[in-house]
């Protein structure tokens, strides 16, 4: 189960404070955690709804018009840059949506259908980006309440047990 050996991994990272890149894909997504010594100081990913917009919009920092507007633009500097150039939001608000980002990203792993993931050792430089140090043990509980959230909210009680046999339920997904 990807999930599980996935939790763990995230868990051995941070314990034996790793620097590297977790990277985790499923299909045409990839989504990718940075370590430094053993915490969560990054992330990414190819997802569009994890895009930093999306995020300013969620957090009700930024209209979906000023999204548009700003993204046709000419500019070719970072999309964060031109929001305030463009005075949509200020140095704080970006910040804390890049905090909502790095955040979001790794807390999405607890039920991302993983294909492949893989580490890659020591590929985050020592000086590099830091501002954000998460603690792997918090993206993870953090996760798992979001995740207990959104599975109450769709109806579905997430201590139920299953009584179908793997075989049945590999043919019900596979009918979904």
């Amino acid at each position: 189960y990807h999930a599980e050996a996935l939790n763990t991994l995230f868990l051995l990272l941070g314990t034996t404070r790793q620097n590297g890149i977790l990277c985790v894909t499923t299909g045409p997504l990839t989504k990718a955690v940075f370590f430094k010594e053993g915490q969560v100081v990054f992330s990414g990913s190819t997802d569009m709804a994890d895009r930093i917009g999306n995020v300013l919009v969620r957090l009700k920092m930024v209209s979906e018009e000023d999204l548009e507007r700003i993204a046709n633009d000419d500019d070719p500097r970072r999309f964060g840059v031109k929001l305030k150039a463009a005075g949509l939001i200020n140095h704080e608000q970006l910040w804390e949506a890049l905090r909502v980002q790095v955040s979001d990203i790794c807390h999405s792993l607890v039920n991302f259908p993983v294909s492949t993931y893989f580490f890659l050792p020591n590929c985050v430089p020592y000086d590099s980006f830091s501002h954000f140090r998460i603690h792997p043990t918090q993206v993870l509980f953090q996760g798992m309440i979001q995740y207990d959230e959104a599975q109450k909210h769709a109806g579905i009680d997430p201590t139920a047990v299953d009584d179908r046999s793997p075989l049945e339920i590999l043919s019900a997904m596979e009918e979904e």
